[in-house]
């Protein structure tokens, strides 16, 4: 059912149309002939913007009126501006733990703020920039980002903090997306690290231990922010309403309300915590759009879930796989199937998850069920041959065979044993014996050379393998 804007009654979504336009037509015959009555009431809200209380008992609250704007984005409008408002994370911050209380006194350490996008990262280092800038007097704060940050970008950053310990005081330098940083600037900040001349900030969305050189990530102290549980999202939105001045209402059905301050409803926060996948941005930013159309009743039906953590160059990309890999080797048909969707979900390339299967055959299930290397084989044909859509169902069938095939690691791991035998190996490796070469019969005989000795290297006869 639907309302309609001129009546406010309330009818079938098929045929609010129709009745719309016949009863414009009667107001405005209404209205032409009593001209002390007010022209007509706006269309483009169910409930006057600027208005007092609904003159309709059967007003029907749309889920946002009084429609915002605004001058900037609302996650760098609500950015916190202390540890006291910055919401998550009370493992790493919370009262009594170490990096707050080290915070607190103006010491702020070498570290790299590692999670996933919208966990708090940029706000974190935009607090320590207030502390720097109006608590802590000894302390100066710059910051930039590894994407567009070159060697004379980072030239004049050094040559800031050089000046500024001649001048008795330490630079604070934070770098956001540091993993783009290269690798020779990372050295050159390791130098600087290293002297003492600054302290480095990082934030990243990759794993550390790839993207940052061993040298300069032994200098930093790793700090891991989880996504913002859902909790902290709820928290994060009630502030952001409550600082906006938006009325938070529980029914959408209501009487007599005041309608000079934007509503919402208890149950949009909790849709736009469902959709943000633990990113606060996002959260935000959907908040934001609300707020900016008056009444957005289609919106919800566009804004799918916006966002899931997934990168298919990226840290999760690999994470993921690596989840459907092992719920195959750990038997849990379950669980490979929940992983496989997860990835096609998230957009994954159905031919990268065919190979890794091809792989999961041969490693886990071996001889002890050939009919799985060949159906995977064939999965990932299938893959190149069909749609998506088709994919998705051989992906799926693949995945819940191999998980409940018969597993016999035997393969992989003798091949490791294999592999670490020949590591190490002390000088040079075994040569191979003559009677294994390309060389003709002739040639073995006229070097007395026995063809039925044995086919490992000299001095390696007695392993076994298998």
């Amino acid at each position: 059912m639907e309302i309609c804007p001129v009546c406010f009654k309330e009818f079938p979504t098929n045929e609010l149309e129709n009745h719309v336009e016949t009863c414009l037509f009667l107001h405005s015959s209404d209205t032409s002939s009593e001209p002390n009555r007010t022209r007509g009431r706006k269309r483009t809200s169910v409930l006057p913007c600027n208005g007092g209380p609904s003159t309709s008992k059967h007003a029907k609250l749309q889920s946002i009126t009084n429609p915002l704007t605004f001058k900037r984005p609302l996650p760098l409008e609500m950015q916190p501006s202390s540890l006291d408002n910055f919401f998550g994370h009370s493992e790493i911050l919370g009262k009594g733990s170490e990096l707050r209380s080290l915070l607190r006194k103006g010491e702020v350490p070498n570290m790299v703020l590692w999670g996933p996008p919208g966990c708090g990262k940029t706000s974190l280092a935009n607090i320590i920039r207030g502390m720097c800038e109006k608590t802590f007097t000894k302390l100066r704060y710059i910051g930039t980002c590894g994407v567009n940050c070159g060697g004379r970008d980072l030239e004049k950053i050094i040559m800031e903090a050089e000046k500024a310990v001649k001048l008795g005081l330490h630079m604070v330098v934070f770098i956001d997306e540091i993993h783009q940083l290269s690798k020779r600037l990372q050295d050159v900040l390791w130098e600087y690290i290293l002297r003492g001349t600054l302290t480095l900030i990082g934030a990243t969305t990759e794993n550390p231990s790839f993207c940052i050189k061993s040298a300069l990530l032994n200098l930093l102290r790793v700090i891991v922010m989880q996504k913002l549980k859902r909790s902290d999202l709820i928290a994060i939105l009630e502030d952001t309403t409550r600082q906006l001045s938006i009325n938070v209402v529980h029914n959408k059905l209501f009487q007599g309300t005041n309608c000079k301050r934007p509503v919402i409803t208890h149950s949009d926060i909790t849709w736009l915590v469902d959709t943000s996948d633990g990113d606060a941005r996002i959260a935000l930013n959907n908040l934001q759009l609300m707020l900016c159309h008056d009444g957005y009743g289609s919106i919800k039906s566009e804004m799918k879930k916006s966002h899931m953590m997934y990168d298919r160059r990226g840290e999760e990309h690999h994470n993921t796989i690596a989840a459907m890999h092992e719920s195959i080797r750990g038997s849990n048909d379950n669980a490979a199937i929940y992983w496989t969707a997860r990835m096609l979900v998230s957009g994954e390339d159905p031919l990268f998850i065919a190979r890794r299967l091809v792989r999961a055959a041969s490693e886990e299930m071996g001889n002890s069920d050939p009919n799985s290397l060949q159906l995977a084989v064939s999965t990932m044909h299938g893959c190149q041959l069909l749609d998506r859509g088709d994919r998705e169902v051989l992906l799926a069938q693949c995945a819940l065979y191999l998980a409940r095939a018969p597993t016999l690691k035997r393969e992989y791991f003798r091949l490791e044993k294999v592999k670490q035998v020949i590591a190490d190996c002390h000088g040079p490796q075994p040569s191979v014996p003559f009677h294994l070469r390309n060389i003709p019969e002739k040639l073995l005989a006229e070097l007395g050379v026995d063809n039925k000795r044995s086919f490992m290297p000299e001095g390696m006869e007695h392993l076994k393998f298998y």
